[in-house]
């Protein structure tokens, strides 16, 4: 059986098939994939018709890393590259003008980066557990996780709905300098002078 021969579609003039066959020249066209597959007796899923046609080089876009011709490696990778170089809102998203290569380079960077981040706050943690507690009060870490509970809060006593002059209290120090929100409440003055006069929040309070 002879496969049917059309001209480009899908990517006009855009894609040059790698691979000097048959199966490239038609799957780096607009004919169905199922098609290919019967008229060449490819057996299996789809994807084994990708990997016998091979990459193909988007014409006229280079990687902007490396500076070699832009490959795809099969239709969806083609479409999103694009697609995405025609809509600038997405660029950044798709890495849509890297190749393969460099984009698990990047790729790689951008987690040594995240590794790096995620090391220095747990070192900035680790810091302000182990400073006395009143330095840690000063810090701009609480400062913003007191902001925040209040926030959350309604900037109101979680015990009695006051307002005025509202503390947020430790219910636990074990995640200090990295808190849960389950480990504040927000207290109004008296309610906090009863819970450390007496060891207890207020009657009907969230929490002891």
């Amino acid at each position: 059986m002879t496969a049917p021969v059309v001209p480009y579609k899908r990517w006009p003039g855009k894609c040059q098939p790698v691979l000097n066959t048959e199966v490239a020249q038609l799957y780096w066209s607009d004919i169905p994939i199922k098609e290919i597959r019967d008229a060449y007796g490819i057996a299996g899923h789809i994807t084994n018709v990708t990997r016998q046609a091979g990459p193909a080089i988007l014409c006229g876009m280079m990687c902007r890393v490396c500076k070699e011709d832009l490959k795809v490696f099969s239709r969806s990778d083609a479409e999103d590259r694009l697609r995405d170089s025609e809509k600038p809102l997405y660029r950044s998203r798709t890495w849509f003008d890297v190749c393969r290569e460099c984009r698990e380079g990047e790729l790689a960077d951008m987690h040594r980066g995240f590794d790096a981040e995620r090391e220095r706050r747990a070192a900035r943690v680790r810091d302000l557990r182990s400073m006395p507690y009143r330095d840690y009060l000063n810090t701009p870490e609480w400062q913003d996780r007191r902001k925040r509970a209040l926030r959350s809060a309604g900037f109101k006593c979680q015990t009695c709905s006051g307002g005025g002059q509202l503390h947020v209290h430790h219910r636990t120090y074990a995640r200090r300098g990295d808190e849960w929100n389950k480990d504040l409440i927000v207290l109004c003055a008296a309610c906090h002078q009863l819970f450390h006069d007496n060891g207890r929040l207020a009657e009907n309070g969230r929490a002891a």
